[in-house]
C-alpha cells in the first residue's frame, strides 16, 4: 500500500464503522445525514423488468459508476454496505451503483411474477439471458452519465458474469472487480457427508429435485460465522436449489476461462482472492489470470478471509485496501503521472521490449 493512501483506509473504514454500527442497515439510514439516495426498482427497473437497487451520490455526475452483480443464491442488495460506502462522497469521490437481482434469484424467485413479461418468466434461472440483461444495464448507466467511467463488480458467479459482460460488450466497461471467480469448484463442495447426503435426498426423494444447501451456507460460504449466519438469516437467499438449477450453474461456470479470453487487452483488473475460500480452488487465481489477456491485471490474495468478501455487512478493513488502491490508481491524475514516469524512463535510456 503507497504510504498516502493510509488517511483514505481511515476514512473509508470509518465510513463503514459508522454505517455497520450504529445498529444496523436501518439506523445507519438515519445516521447516513443524507449523504447518498437509496431507490429501489426505478427507471433501470422498469426498463429491465428485474428488481433493482440503486446508491446515487449526492455529487451528480458521479466520479465513476459500479454496476454490482451478485453470487450464487444471493441478491442486488447484499452489496448494501459497499454500496453505500461507495455513495456517500469519501475519498473515492463520488461513485453511483446499481445491483440488480438476476434472473431466478432475489426478489425474483417467487410466486408473484411481478416483473416477468409475458412468457418471458424472470422466475427462472437463465445465465445467458441475465448476461442480456446486465448489458442492457450498463447501456442505461452509460447513456445517464455519459463519459463516466464504468466498473463491474462481481463476486463467485457474479464474477463470471462479468467477464461475460465484458467479452460480451467490451465498448461498456471500464474495468473489472473479480472476487472468489469460480475459476474452479473446490472439491469439498462434493465430498462432506451432508453435503453428499442432501444431494442424494434431491435426486431420489424430494418430488422437485431441490437440494438443500445448508451445510453449503454454515461451512463454506465463509469462515466467518457471523457471514454464515447472515446468509442463513436473509429470507431473499434461498435455502434450497433444484439439481437443474446447480446443473445450469456449474455450465455457466464452466465457461468462466473462455470469457476471460475475450477480454480486451487493456481493460483494468482487479482480482481479490481469500486464502481460506472453500467454494473455489484459491490457488486455481492464476489460472485464470493467464486466460485473461489484460496488460492491466492487479491480483489481491487475502490471507484468512473466506469466500465472500463483499456481500456482507463485515467486510475486513484488507479488503478495502486493496479496492481502495485499485480504485486510486484508476483515476486520471493517477494515470497522467504513470504517463510521465513512462516517458521519463524512455527519455533515459528506457527500451520498450517486443513482448
Amino acid at each position: 500500500m503507497k504510504p498516502n493512501m493510509w488517511p483514505r483506509i481511515q476514512i473509508i473504514v470509518l465510513t463503514l464503522a459508522l454505517i455497520i454500527c450504529t445498529g444496523g442497515i436501518a439506523k445507519a439510514e438515519e445516521n447516513a445525514v443524507q449523504r447518498y439516495t437509496y431507490v429501489q426498482d426505478g427507471e433501470i427497473s422498469k426498463q429491465v423488468h428485474l428488481p433493482t437497487s440503486e446508491w446515487l451520490p449526492n455529487k451528480l455526475p458521479p466520479d465513476a459508476m459500479v454496476l454490482a452483480i451478485h453470487g450464487l443464491t444471493l441478491h442486488g442488495k447484499r452489496y448494501e454496505i459497499l454500496s453505500r460506502t461507495f455513495a456517500a462522497e469519501n475519498a473515492l469521490g463520488s461513485v453511483y451503483v446499481v445491483a440488480p437481482d438476476m434472473r431466478g434469484f432475489g426478489r425474483n424467485r417467487n410466486d408473484e411474477h411481478n416483473f416477468c413479461e409475458g412468457t418471458d418468466c424472470k422466475k427462472k434461472v437463465d445465465y445467458y439471458k441475465s448476461v442480456d440483461d446486465m448489458c442492457k444495464i450498463a447501456k442505461i448507466m452509460r447513456a445517464k452519465f455519459p463519459g463516466t467511467r464504468l466498473y463491474l463488480m462481481g463476486e463467485s458467479l457474479g464474477a463470471t458474469v462479468c467477464l461475460a459482460v465484458a467479452a460480451k460488450r467490451p465498448e461498456l466497461v471500464d474495468g473489472l472487480v473479480l472476487s472468489g471467480v469460480a475459476e474452479s469448484v473446490n472439491p469439498m463442495m462434493f465430498n462432506q457427508p451432508k453435503i453428499i447426503a442432501s444431494g442424494l435426498f434431491a435426486f431420489f426423494i424430494d418430488p422437485k429435485f431441490n437440494m438443500r444447501l445448508g451445510v453449503f451456507m454454515k461451512q463454506l460460504v465463509s469462515n466467518d460465522p457471523e457471514i454464515c449466519k447472515e446468509m442463513m438469516e436473509d429470507p431473499l437467499v434461498p435455502k434450497k436449489l433444484t439439481l437443474t438449477e446447480l446443473i445450469k450453474t456449474d455450465r455457466f461456470i464452466d465457461k468462466t476461462n473462455k470469457f476471460a479470453r475475450q477480454v480486451k487487452v487493456d481493460l483494468p483488473v482487479l482480482i481479490l482472492q481469500g486464502s481460506e475460500d472453500k467454494c473455489v480452488v484459491p490457488h486455481a487465481v492464476a489460472s485464470l489470470a493467464q486466460h485473461i489477456h489484460s496488460s492491466d491485471q492487479t491480483m489481491k490474495w487475502l490471507y484468512a478471509h473466506g469466500h465472500l468478501l463483499l456481500e456482507t455487512e463485515y467486510i475486513r478493513p484488507a479488503t478495502i485496501d486493496a479496492i481502495t488502491d485499485w480504485f486510486d490508481a484508476q483515476t486520471a491524475a493517477h494515470k497522467v503521472i504513470l504517463r510521465t514516469m513512462q516517458d521519463d524512463l524512455h527519455a533515459l535510456g528506457g527500451k520498450t521490449s517486443n513482448q
